[in-house]
Formats: C-alpha cells, structure tokens, sequence
C-alpha cells in the first residue's frame, strides 16, 4: 500500500497516541477507515472514522453507554471495545457495528451518528 518508492508513509495514520488501537475495518468503498480502541477513559472518543486519502478525521465518536435507569451503570463502567465492521454492502456503510469486551454489540447509524 506504499507509493512505490520504498516510502510507506502514504499508508501511515496518526491515530491518537493515548489509545490503542483494538481494530480497524474499510467502508464499502475503500475511502474511509474506521478504528476502535479500547480506552475506558469517558472523554475519549473511542471510534474514530478517517478518509483514506486525505488522511482527516471525518467524525469521532464515544461508543460508551451511560444507563442511568440501572443503579451504579455509569459511562466509565463501560467494557473496551474490542472490533468494529461495517453493516452490508448493499447499505453502503451506513452501518457500524462495534463489540466490547463484556460481549455487547452496538449499531450506530452514521447518517445519524446514533444507536
């Protein structure tokens, strides 16, 4: 995925150096990498969607799930997440799927950028 001239850097992403980076999946289309990381920390974005050729942050996200109506289920209470993947082809991308390590699986519609 380099340009050819022994210099990779067209295929390097600056990801924030205070997450790790748990996975990373492509759109339908090959021009947008979506990464999730497994930081707990509650004022992180932990999802994270970037245009491939431009390199910029197209949008960021928490996939962190407060639940106040269950005693003691704060943001921070919230499991790493582990993989992300974009919902069907024939939906274009408009689907993201992300798992943490408590098992649970969130959909986010991206037109929305809501659950």
């Amino acid at each position: 995925n380099g340009n050819g001239n022994g210099n990779d850097s067209d295929s390097d992403f600056d990801f924030d150096s205070d997450l790790v980076v748990s996975d990373l999946a492509w759109n339908h289309n090959g021009q947008v990498i979506v990464s999730c990381s497994n930081s707990l920390n509650k004022n992180s974005h932990n999802v994270v969607l970037t245009h491939y050729n431009t390199k910029s942050k197209l949008e960021s996200f928490s996939n962190f799930q407060s639940n106040p109506g269950v005693a003691g289920v704060t943001a921070v209470d919230a499991a790493a997440a582990t993989s992300i993947s974009f919902g069907g082809k024939a939906a274009k991308s408009r689907y993201l799927c992300v798992s943490d390590t408590s098992g649970a699986a969130s959909v986010w519609d991206m037109k929305k950028i809501s659950r």
